[in-house]
């Protein structure tokens, strides 16, 4: 990590999948978070199932030194049972209270995490109060028509929102009109 701290113009860090767990990721955090240049940080993936990875990350986004514009946290919080099941482990809701202070945040994305619907329901929440916010990533989450409706709710609030990929084989198929009814 130190080593990043001299490229001062890092702008982009994709440290997906490998491998880190949860004191590394802290570290890593620890080390970028006054990093000057750094825009997009893509931590997905690795091995994380502590409150506190959310918490440093989420002191970090709630910050007036995070500059981040693109984040993505795919798959970062779970971990498999002991029956073979993967779930999430930790309440991600510091994380969204601190999302919603990162007014820079252009990108993000939690796809599989295992966001159910309150999860979104609090994402949404948070992000009415990002105006730069631009793409957001929430697909292969087990949260139902409630949570795509909450969704929706965001997309006609949020004019600054191009894209939203919330596929989810939880939800099952819904007609336009059957959609339209219920972001109503």
């Amino acid at each position: 990590v130190q080593g990043f701290l001299t490229l001062t113009h890092l702008r982009t860090l994709n440290i997906s999948y490998c491998n880190l767990y949860d004191s590394q990721v802290i570290q890593m955090v620890q080390q970028l978070r006054n990093h000057p240049s750094l825009e997009a940080l893509h931590l997905g993936g690795n091995d994380c199932v502590s409150s506190v990875s959310v918490d440093h990350i989420a002191d970090w986004l709630s910050s007036k030194s995070c500059r981040l514009t693109d984040l993505n946290l795919r798959a970062l919080w779970i971990a498999y049972t002991d029956d073979g099941l993967l779930q999430r482990r930790v309440d991600l809701s510091t994380l969204y209270k601190a999302i919603g202070a990162c007014h820079t945040l252009r990108r993000l994305v939690l796809s599989e995490n295992y966001l159910e619907d309150v999860d979104i329901q609090l994402l949404s929440t948070s992000l009415r109060k990002v105006r730069a916010i631009s793409h957001l990533d929430v697909g292969d989450n087990p949260f139902s028509e409630k949570g795509a409706a909450q969704l929706l709710h965001l997309v006609k609030a949020h004019s600054s929102l191009e894209s939203i990929r919330f596929e989810n084989a939880y939800v099952p198929y819904l007609s336009s009109e059957a959609i339209r009814i219920q972001a109503s």
